[in-house]
């Protein structure tokens, strides 16, 4: 199964409900700041319906690929220590400017719950998002709380699955390909 942006003409919204959305916790060693991180997924657009994917599936000598996209935000919370904290700054800071101000880079950090968030499609299918710190620095700056404010870098995994019905349809061809 390839899996690829879908064509702006085919491609339709999908429904999805959110069967587990959780907090990812990390903890800065140096400085014991508590980061909370969460991926929401916004959006998701297919290009097939599940009858296409399905006929596509039984074809013996096609490929079967599946247009599909998705949107989503990445939510942070930041909880540091009192003697972190400084002065309460409304200003909203650009990327650059953000990385510019940067005072303590690469921090060591400690994952203490990190779990996959799923979501259940319309058409049956279910995707799996892992959000994951690679990297967390502190800046100079502050937010309106007086709370530092912290960059992170960051992966996310996602895996997709189809309903079991097409699933079992692919590995049979797989066995006898």
């Amino acid at each position: 199964m390839t899996i690829e942006k879908p064509s702006p003409s085919k491609a339709r919204f999908i429904d999805f409900s959110a069967e587990r959305e959780e907090w990812n916790k990390y903890v800065v060693e140096e400085d014991d700041t508590i980061i909370r991180a969460k991926f929401l997924l916004t959006g998701a657009m297919v290009d097939k319906t599940m009858e296409g994917i399905m006929k596509e599936a039984k074809n013996p000598r096609g490929k079967l690929r599946i247009g599909f996209s998705i949107k989503s935000q990445n939510v942070f919370a930041v909880e540091s220590p009192p003697r972190l904290r400084g002065p309460s700054d409304s200003r909203r800071y650009s990327v650059e400017e953000l990385r510019a101000s940067i005072v303590k880079p690469g921090l060591d950090f400690k994952t203490t719950s990190e779990s996959w968030n799923s979501y259940l499609f319309e058409n049956g299918m279910r995707m799996k998002a892992k959000l994951s710190p690679t990297s967390i620095s502190r800046t100079n700056k502050f937010d309106s709380g007086g709370i530092p404010v912290y960059v992170l870098d960051f992966t996310i995994d996602l895996v997709l699955n189809l309903p079991d019905q097409i699933e079992n349809i692919l590995k049979k061809r797989k066995k006898s390909g």
